[in-house]
């Protein structure tokens, strides 16, 4: 069973206000579960601080001198965290590619979830350049969740869960409820058909009355809608999502292809790119029961 581990989360910070409002949703996260946020800075050996250096670190500085400087801003910044939150926060700054660097610290610091900002890109600019939220979504075997607007101080209230015909989608259904749970938030579950799969809208009552069993042990309230041949899944979900009001979606980072080794599909890019509400992307674990397991159960 996928659970979202929330005892240690790692913030990869460039100063940029998406990496900032990135900082206080996992603040939220951790003081609900006692957890404690790492905060991380990385430098490239040619003075490139993750995308952006701060105009008032002098260019002219050498590395090291860079690196010291960007340690006692994060030292300071962590201070101001630990006080306002009453959580453990902790800072370091490193150097590498970025996206490899993050991976590679969250593994090593035995981080449950990584939290970035992201500005969102054109289809085109996502073609020729990418973004590092998206690197570390495919390589990372944590969460990770993706933002791009300033957290609620009440957390998250409507969390929006798709749900399509493939057998881990599925898998994130126990971890939404638990964060609805810890939030008191509502879980809105959608089911995508299209005329490829006409026996899927069958299931999907199958599943949704399983989910809903699941979440009343739970005390968690559950709707539950279908959307019949939407032109595009992801805008279907964003739309949905707008509807409901929801301000937490919960993605695999395979939602439209079987497990293959391609951990970000189209539809999880789209999704995280044009929201504008958080999206949590989680992994998908292999297994061959498509069960669901009820709290306190074994996994499936």
């Amino acid at each position: 069973m996928l659970k979202l581990n929330t005892k240690r989360i790692l913030v990869p910070i460039d100063f940029s206000e998406t990496s900032l409002i990135a900082i206080r949703h996992a603040c939220f996260l951790a003081k609900i579960n006692r957890g404690e946020v790492f905060l991380l800075h990385i430098v490239s050996r040619n003075l490139e601080a993750f995308n952006i250096i701060q105009a008032e670190i002098n260019l002219d500085l050498s590395y090291k001198n860079t690196a010291t400087a960007i340690e006692k801003k994060l030292e300071q910044l962590a201070t101001e965290l630990k006080a306002e939150f009453g959580i453990p926060v902790f800072a370091e700054v490193s150097s590498g590619n970025v996206s490899l660097e993050i991976v590679k610290i969250s593994e090593e610091e035995k981080c449950g979830l990584i939290v970035m900002g992201t500005q969102g890109y054109s289809a085109l600019e996502m073609i020729f350049i990418g973004s590092n939220t998206m690197k570390v979504l495919g390589a990372s075997k944590n969460p990770v969740m993706s933002v791009r607007t300033p957290a609620s101080e009440n957390g998250y209230r409507n969390i929006v869960l798709p749900i399509d015909s493939s057998t881990h989608s599925r898998q994130k259904v126990n971890l939404a409820i638990e964060l609805c749970h810890d939030f008191g938030a509502r879980l809105h579950v959608i089911g995508m058909t299209d005329d490829m799969d006409s026996s899927f809208e069958m299931k999907l009552g199958v599943i949704f009355n399983q989910i809903e069993k699941i979440a009343d042990v739970r005390k968690v309230f559950v709707s539950t809608s279908i959307i019949r041949n939407p032109d595009n899944n992801a805008k279907a979900t964003l739309k949905y999502a707008e509807e409901v009001n929801g301000d937490l979606i919960i993605i695999m980072s395979d939602q439209d292809v079987e497990y293959t080794g391609i951990f970000l599909g189209p539809y999880a890019s789209q999704v995280i790119n044009f929201s504008k509400v958080p999206v949590l992307t989680v992994m998908p674990v292999q297994t061959t029961d498509i069960t669901f397991a009820t709290p306190g159960t074994a996994s499936w």
